[in-house]
């Protein structure tokens, strides 16, 4: 799957969408498109991202002719690397004809969280005010594609208490002790919520004001 993108959301959910699997996303051009070309660039990955060369065609006529090939590839420019031909694998041209995506799985910070046959997602189990990154990866009926690259963003809070970096909406000693963590490294840091004097950082001065707070209660 291509193009992920996660966005926040102003209810506090990120929606999370991506573009429907590509069939065939190659950066060497090849005159064919079907089964046998799949077939192809799933055995061998340089037909697929360097370029179509005899190796690749032989391997393409073999799949073509299930398996009985007497190609001749003077036409096409050989790879003076140690490539060969694989012998033809029926069982692998079987899986890849009969190949369908049922669905995609979804990773949240390279976790799976959830899995939809749609291109899209709301995540709503989520911290406002945290960043968090995406990634999907298309299923198949008996198999998985590669995860894709990461999209990240940071969820934000509808209504929330500076300082009260646990959410319960209470200002208390729980409170600074996960600010002094985020300050160490020991949590997440969430800017929106623990930047209590706004300088863009979270820092032992934020600490000061939220205790402030909690004695002037």
């Amino acid at each position: 799957p291509q193009n992920i993108l996660a966005n926040s959301q102003d209810d506090g959910s990120i929606y999370i969408e991506w573009d429907e699997v590509m069939q065939f996303d190659c950066n060497a051009e090849a005159p064919y498109s079907d089964n046998c070309y799949a077939y192809v660039i799933e055995i061998d990955s340089y037909c697929c991202n360097y370029s179509w060369d005899g190796i690749c065609e032989s391997t393409y006529q073999d799949c073509i002719n299930g398996g009985s090939d007497n190609f001749n590839d003077n036409e096409f420019e050989n790879n003076l690397s140690n490539r060969t031909v694989q012998p033809f694998n029926e069982n692998i041209f079987d899986e890849i004809s009969n190949r369908e995506v049922v669905g995609y799985y979804l990773f949240r910070n390279g976790d799976f969280i959830h899995f939809d046959s749609e291109t899209y997602y709301y995540d709503f189990d989520i911290i406002g005010g945290v960043e968090y990154c995406y990634s999907v990866s298309a299923v198949y009926d008996s198999s998985q594609s590669q995860i894709s690259s990461e999209s990240c963003a940071a969820s934000s809070l509808v209504d929330f208490i500076p300082g009260d970096v646990n959410t319960d909406n209470i200002l208390n000693v729980l409170d600074i002790v996960i600010m002094v963590n985020m300050i160490f490294g020991l949590e997440s840091p969430n800017y929106q919520v623990a930047d209590v004097n706004d300088d863009g950082l979270i820092n032992v001065l934020d600490v000061i004001v939220v205790i402030n707070d909690i004695l002037d209660e």
